[in-house]
């Protein structure tokens, strides 16, 4: 018994079938795939997280997975994770990110669940995480966290941030530039001033909410006689937009999914689509139903409102049909008196494309663009973060009967509903991660953009990349960035665009910042500039067709 199980195992070991012989043949595999630097980092491990522990880009990894995952067919004798790089993913336990990201992520992108205290994480997925005792501490840039430093906080992502980062905003650009959000006060402390402003105009009426509230709670609508004001937390009065367009005679605004995947320089995408929200009621602006939240509120309560007629609305704002039921008060938009049905929906269809659309367009760019300097100049006294950070917004935009949208606020942790309520994001989202690269970029798709880079960066003996202390391979990994996202959105990901920069936004950009122009940002628009004039494919690409601002709302109605 004791020759039987102590030599046999011993035995074992020494066979080509052992488990020294497994590790062998993994390394002999990363040596015939021409991955010598990645076959140093192979060890014994049962599991190998050579993605995370070696620093190894998501674009190598994609790479090595493709190439074992087309031999591991050939060869059926050994099992494909011992020849397959694993990656981690970091989700927050909120119901919907444990719902619907986190297995997402698992399951689409290929990422296994991990925890905060083993430090093997590649993407980073929560809410409001303590950055500076946990992330801080390890500076590898390939991995992605879903959190642009301070925006939730002071910026944009609370509704009390976003009032005095718009308030900034009209105190050094003007009113004209910056409106993009109805007038507002902070509450309790602007308690005096908001009853000056409301006592000239006795009939309009006030959206009470929150600072950081979500999904319509403790919102109400009051007028300037309210006496029962709160006098503790931190509250917001804003202004009612009571000449609203109607959808289906009810109130509705629109839910426009953002997603920032650089700072600096600055990039964002936007989803085409905008996810609709109707109020449970028939709307009425009159001061006699202020108190109604099922007309007023386009989140309403299931146990107070009448939830029956939800689902026969549509929900997506590309959907022609959802422009059937859409009235404008405004003249030249109102189709009341056409008879033909057909012709009412395609002419809404045109107006929420050629203006309201865009429009909403440069509602949030200028949002973002106000708040963009703020971030630049923290991160420049905190120091350049450690990761590779992005920031998937979810902006509330109210459309009145003129055409003309305004941002009620912006969530900066939304809700992810993925395919519930109807609305069936969850491909939108795996779109959007696309977008990220979450599970890499395949640039054998697209080599002659990567060609392009070394192109243009090799311009001038090499010097057009080089910009003060900035170095050439830094300002080059940028722009492959770019192109990267760029290619996703043109090739493979068509629902998301790219709404900046583009050489028509510009103008847009230069009014904000007169004379302190972003010496990253000011590359990228060179560097789409010498795309059009010496494009990588043929003239008829789509993206040469964005670039020269043929395509897409976001060139259209920016002055």
């Amino acid at each position: 018994a004791v020759v039987i199980f102590v030599a046999v195992p011993f035995l074992l070991l020494l066979t080509p079938w052992g488990p020294n012989a497994a590790v062998d043949h993994r390394q002999r595999t990363l040596q015939k795939f021409q991955l010598p630097h990645v076959a140093k980092l192979v060890s014994s491990e049962t599991r190998m997280r050579v993605g995370v522990r070696g620093g190894i880009s998501h674009e190598l990894i994609r790479e090595f997975n493709r190439r074992t995952t087309t031999w591991w067919r050939d060869h059926q004798q050994y099992s494909k994770s011992h020849i397959r790089l694993r990656r981690f993913a970091l989700v927050g336990n909120r119901k919907d990110l444990f719902r619907v990201v986190r297995p997402m992520l698992r399951d689409w992108a290929g990422l296994q669940q991990t925890q905060l205290e083993k430090n093997d994480w590649d993407v980073l997925w929560g809410i409001n995480w303590d950055e500076e005792t946990t992330l801080q501490k390890h500076d590898q840039s390939h991995r992605q966290v879903n959190q642009i430093r301070w925006m939730a906080r002071k910026t944009l992502g609370t509704k009390d941030s976003f009032l005095a980062s718009h308030r900034k905003c009209i105190q050094t650009h003007g009113r004209a530039l910056c409106d993009v959000t109805p007038p507002a006060f902070a509450i309790p402390k602007e308690e005096a001033e908001w009853r000056a402003t409301a006592s000239v105009h006795p009939d309009q009426l006030w959206i009470l909410k929150p600072s950081r509230g979500w999904s319509g709670l403790f919102v109400r609508v009051v007028n300037s006689t309210a006496a029962d004001m709160p006098q503790k937390g931190n509250w917001v009065v804003q202004k009612y937009i009571s000449n609203v367009s109607l959808y289906a005679g009810r109130k509705w605004d629109a839910r426009v999914w953002v997603i920032i995947t650089s700072l600096d320089p600055l990039r964002f995408y936007i989803l085409r689509q905008a996810f609709a929200r109707v109020a449970s009621s028939p709307y009425s602006a009159s001061t006699d139903f202020a108190a109604d939240n099922c007309i007023h509120n386009t989140t309403p309560d299931s146990k107070k409102c009448d939830m029956s007629q939800q689902n026969i609305f549509e929900k997506h704002t590309s959907q022609r049909s959802f422009h059937r039921n859409i009235t404008y008060s405004a003249p030249d938009l109102s189709q009341a008196a056409s008879s033909d049905e057909k012709a009412k929906t395609e002419e809404n269809f045109r107006t929420w494309n050629n203006k309201v659309w865009p429009a909403i367009e440069v509602a949030v760019t200028k949002s973002i663009l106000m708040v963009w300097s703020k971030h630049m100049d923290m991160e420049k006294k905190s120091g350049a973060s450690a990761f590779r950070r992005f920031q998937w917004l979810h902006f509330d935009v109210i459309v009145d009967g003129e055409g003309k949208p305004y941002v009620e606020e912006v969530n900066c942790n939304g809700f992810y509903v993925g395919d519930n309520y109807g609305w069936r994001t969850r491909r939108y989202m795996e779109m959007g991660m696309e977008l990220l690269g979450v599970r890499g970029y395949d640039r054998t798709k697209y080599p002659e953009w990567v060609e392009a880079v070394d192109k243009f960066c090799d311009q001038d003996e090499g010097q057009r990349c080089h910009v003060r202390v900035e170095s050439h391979k830094v300002r080059r990994n940028f722009l492959l960035d770019f192109v990267d996202e760029f290619q996703s959105t043109v090739s493979f990901n068509k629902r998301w665009h790219l709404a900046f920069p583009l050489p028509q936004t510009h103008r847009l950009y230069k009014r904000f910042f007169r004379g302190h122009s972003n010496h990253n940002n000011l590359l990228l628009w060179d560097f789409q500039k010498w795309l059009v004039k010496n494009p990588p494919k043929k003239a008829q690409d789509p993206s040469q067709q964005i670039l020269k601002g043929k395509r897409g709302g976001a060139r259209r109605g920016v002055k």
